[in-house]
């Protein structure tokens, strides 16, 4: 079962997301701003990591630096899913490699599972 961190300051919305991902034989782990999901990303080991953007303890562009910096981080690929619109934002993280993906919430469930297995497949090819 791949492990998946979400780092989501949200609890309602990390519940919901966490059900998904459990229904779909995936296993979630949640951490409720950048501080504990750095804890967790470097605990946990997860095989992804779900990234809010805009999160309290630091923000999730800080989470982002901060995982390329770390040796046990720097690997795991990162889907951000934000309630951000900010083009730029989406064009600079995808074109600089910074994360595997970006969705905008409200998302379409569907779509984010085979996001999620798209990621993880081209993983365990790289």
């Amino acid at each position: 079962m791949k492990k998946i961190l979400i780092i989501e300051d949200d609890p309602s919305f990390a519940k919901v997301l966490q059900d998904r991902l459990f229904g779909s034989g995936f296993e979630p782990v949640w951490g409720i701003d950048a501080y504990q999901g750095l804890i967790l990303a470097k605990s946990e080991n997860p095989d992804m990591i779900i990234l809010d953007i805009m999160l309290p303890a630091g923000g999730g562009e800080s989470v982002l630096r901060n995982l390329k910096l770390g040796f046990k981080t720097r690997s795991i690929p990162v889907l951000v899913l934000t309630a951000s619109h900010d083009a730029e934002l989406k064009r600079r993280l995808l074109l600089d490699n910074e994360v595997a993906g970006f969705m905008e919430k409200p998302y379409d469930a569907v779509e984010l599972i085979s996001t999620i297995n798209a990621i993880l497949q081209k993983k365990e090819h790289a």
